[in-house]
């Protein structure tokens, strides 16, 4: 199987820009990296970091989420962004990449950013109730497996750049009711916080 084609080389970081969806909304910043084999400058979320607001903001969900269960089903938090709790599936090639709780039914999640417009970061929220979170992240991203980029379209169409993948295994709690009910909480908690490539009955 053939390597997916990087740059994983930038030359310089070079400043650094945020997008403004509005007072109430979180900003976020990217850095702009200088990409010499094509001569020109693109925009990149390159490292998980970028993405703490957001999984600030999941895990502010997750603490109301609970709120409404006992303390024998609350859900786990997002932990620390470690090579075991996120993959970065941008810079790993296929046959080498492994899934946080592949095995296991729960709620996982996509981070990246439109492809149009790079400074936006973009997130993808969905479930496993019946079958693995293995599937479901194989059928999101086989498609484009040999391609140089993961994307999904969002619901207008628009094409999103998938950077890194995690997820939170429910599967000690013995409900699957559980994952469906979470990831619509989530969905609508984070649908005013960060560009949503997913909604409520959306694959």
């Amino acid at each position: 199987m053939r390597a997916r084609r990087r740059n994983n080389t930038p030359a310089s970081i070079a400043e650094t820009s945020s997008h403004h969806f509005s007072p109430s909304r979180l900003h976020f910043a990217a850095a702009i990296l200088t990409d010499q084999t094509r001569g020109n400058t693109r925009q990149h979320f390159n490292n998980m970091n970028n993405y703490k607001g957001i999984i600030d903001q999941i895990n502010a969900g997750i603490r109301e989420f609970n709120e409404h269960l006992s303390a024998s089903q609350a859900i786990p938090m997002l932990g620390m962004v470690t090579d075991k709790s996120f993959m970065n599936i941008g810079e790993t090639p296929w046959e080498k990449q492994f899934w946080p709780n592949k095995d296991a039914r729960g709620v996982y999640f996509l981070f990246g950013y439109k492809e149009n417009a790079p400074s936006i970061p973009a997130l993808y929220i969905g479930k496993a109730s019946l079958g693995n979170i293995g599937e479901r992240l194989y059928s999101h991203l086989n498609p484009s497996r040999n391609e140089p980029h993961y994307r999904l379209n969002d619901a207008s169409g628009a094409a999103c750049i998938i950077d890194f993948v995690t997820s939170i295994d429910l599967s000690t709690r013995h409900n699957s009711s559980l994952a469906v009910a979470l990831e619509e909480f989530l969905i609508k908690h984070m649908r005013n916080i960060c560009h949503l490539i997913n909604s409520i009955g959306t694959k």
